[in-house]
């Protein structure tokens, strides 16, 4: 369906280039998505390295300079036209008959993006829930003059290890063999 696709969107293009945790998606509440010219100010209350929400947390999710096929605001801007959230929770269940529910699993998110991934003919045997925050260190790892302090930023990450496990994959084929005439 259409509402399922506008929500699915949005869940994955915020997740992805949020480097969210699942936990952290299912429990973004609509007053904690803020608009601003350059995207949208998402507010995180509770984490798992905040269990008792200690400290708040934001994240600047930007808008896409590219187009509005993969704009992370414009689909989520689609999904709450849609569905009429005006407070809540934003990310939620959607029932065969399309009807939108309270809340939605983190199982659920790992669910969307296999079944996504399969749609796009991606292999969504090596993918999970933790897909797309991992996804996105790693892709920032490869891009030029990207910092171990930018990618960290971007996650939330408070482990440098973690995070230079994320940057050796990255690099994994950026070795003296490019220099080879193959």
């Amino acid at each position: 369906s259409i509402t399922r696709n506008y929500r699915d969107k949005a869940l994955i293009l915020i997740g992805f280039l949020g480097g969210f945790r699942r936990t952290e998606l299912i429990n973004l509440d609509f007053n904690d998505i803020e608009k601003d010219l350059e995207g949208l100010i998402i507010t995180i209350r509770k984490s798992k390295t905040d269990q008792k929400s200690l400290g708040i947390h934001k994240k600047g999710i930007r808008k896409s300079s590219v187009g509005h096929k993969y704009c992370p605001v414009i689909n989520y801007e689609k999904w709450i036209k849609t569905s009429g959230i005006k407070s809540g929770r934003v990310f939620r269940q959607i029932d065969n008959s399309n009807k939108i529910l309270d809340k939605l699993s983190d199982k659920a998110v790992a669910l969307i993006i296999k079944w996504r991934s399969e749609k796009a003919g991606i292999d969504s045997k090596k993918l999970a829930g933790h897909s797309m925050r991992s996804g996105i260190a790693t892709v920032l790892a490869r891009e030029e003059g990207v910092t171990e302090t930018d990618i960290k930023k971007v996650t939330g990450h408070r482990s440098t290890s973690i995070v230079q496990g994320y940057i050796q994959d990255a690099e994994l084929f950026d070795n003296a063999t490019k220099n080879l005439d193959l």
